[in-house]
């Protein structure tokens, strides 16, 4: 594969996964403070198959070596969950 089309794919991937993850930002806004029914049922839809745009870019770059993500060890969830159980009661 060319190093260049390489770089072009992974810049555009990466570029729509950030746009996509702004975007559904913006709808889950747009629902929260939407008073018509209909309307906020429309941004929901939205919002829905915006993530799964996000899933599917997401899986793409992480099957490609261009995303990596960090696995958490347990204990850290667990610390995490208590620290914000705690703040809740």
């Amino acid at each position: 594969m060319d190093i260049n089309l390489k770089m072009d794919e992974q810049y555009f991937l990466t570029d729509a996964l950030t746009s996509e993850k702004n975007i559904s930002g913006l709808y889950n806004t747009f629902a929260s403070e939407c008073v018509n029914t209909n309307l906020k049922k429309t941004f929901l839809d939205i919002l829905k198959d915006n993530h799964a745009l996000q899933t599917y870019i997401f899986n793409e770059l992480t099957s490609r070596g261009w995303y990596s993500v960090t696995q958490a060890e347990d204990n850290k969830i667990s610390q995490t969950r208590t620290k914000f159980e705690n703040k809740m009661n």
